[in-house]
């Protein structure tokens, strides 16, 4: 009796060896008072996970490269899109100033506070412009756009506009026209652009950016409770993967006393095994759950996201 529950407690051992997933870290204690590390279950009586095993720390610190890698990369594509918006933005901005000083030349050309377009002041402009001494020999024989920039009555007048000479050249300036103080008219000439005077701008509202903590910095806590519910879902999924029968049985017997008095010897009861499949399933269970349950009772966000489970069997 005792040689058959030897062998079908070696049995039960190899079958959930077979089952340990590869990147695990399972001792065996030694006559020495230490441990030895495997790979998967190995033939020892009193085999246990290590959930800070040499497995598992790689694991975490190949999981924090790759969240801080996916940070980066989110980063880096929030940047991108920021600056395209901006660039966009920047476009639309310059493409409404333009037609905003469109429109207020032409509110200032055809208002009636500009007396320059005047036709009795526009020709002593002229006559003005072209009465210069001029180098080049220049003469005018039309202004477009004339404005007035500033009027003081007769003694100061200060027009603005695009002179048409007689070569065919167009040149933009300001004729300043004023009195000295014998009464002779001085004119004076500006080659200078002109805008208007625009209205207050209203500022730009940049649409605020999406925010995306774990985008900037890892969020341990957000990465705890994703890893809780993917645990969750796939026991679930693994538990209606078996079917029904003395597996699933074994399975699910586990998982109900596996935080009670009653896990110690539970999947071999008497140190019997059975060989319908309960206890290679209770074995399984125990297995997937092992380093999950640890979790759950050691990290508040991984045990939060665990209850965050709403699927099929929660």
């Amino acid at each position: 009796m005792l040689k058959q529950t030897l062998l079908a407690a070696t049995a039960a051992l190899v079958v959930a060896a077979l089952s340990a997933p590869a990147d695990a870290s399972w001792k065996c204690p030694n006559m020495y008072g230490t441990s030895s590390y495997y790979p998967t279950v190995t033939l020892c009586w009193n085999w246990q996970w290590d959930p800070n095993g040499p497995a598992e720390q790689a694991a975490a610190a190949e999981a924090q490269r790759a969240a801080a890698q996916r940070a980066r990369d989110e980063q880096a594509a929030a940047e991108t899109q920021r600056a395209a918006e901006l660039a966009r933005l920047e476009v639309q901005r310059e493409a409404a100033k333009a037609r905003t000083i469109a429109a207020a030349r032409i509110a200032t050309e055809n208002s009636p506070d500009n007396v320059c377009r005047d036709p009795k002041t526009a020709g002593r402009v002229l006559d003005d412009f072209n009465s210069m001494d001029w180098s080049d020999g220049r003469k005018a024989l039309d202004i477009e756009h004339l404005v007035t920039i500033a009027n003081n009555g007769d003694n100061y007048l200060s027009c603005h506009g695009v002179w048409d000479l007689k070569d065919g050249r167009q040149i933009e300036g300001t004729l300043t026209l004023k009195t000295n103080v014998a009464g002779n008219p001085i004119a004076h000439w500006s080659q200078e652009g002109w805008q208007p005077t625009l209205p207050a701008a209203t500022p730009d509202v940049l649409p605020a950016l999406k925010s995306n903590p774990s985008a900037i910095v890892p969020a341990v806590t957000s990465l705890a409770f994703s890893a809780g519910l993917d645990d969750r879902t796939k026991l679930e999924s693994w538990l209606r993967s078996v079917g029904d029968g003395p597996y699933h049985s074994g399975a699910a017997y586990w998982l109900s006393v596996r935080s009670t008095p009653e896990k110690v010897g539970a999947c071999a009861s008497g140190g019997v095994t059975s060989d319908d499949g309960f206890t290679s399933g209770c074995l399984a269970a125990k297995k997937m759950v092992d380093p999950m349950d640890y979790r759950r009772t050691h990290e508040p966000d991984y045990k939060a996201g665990w209850n965050s489970y709403q699927g099929v069997g929660a």
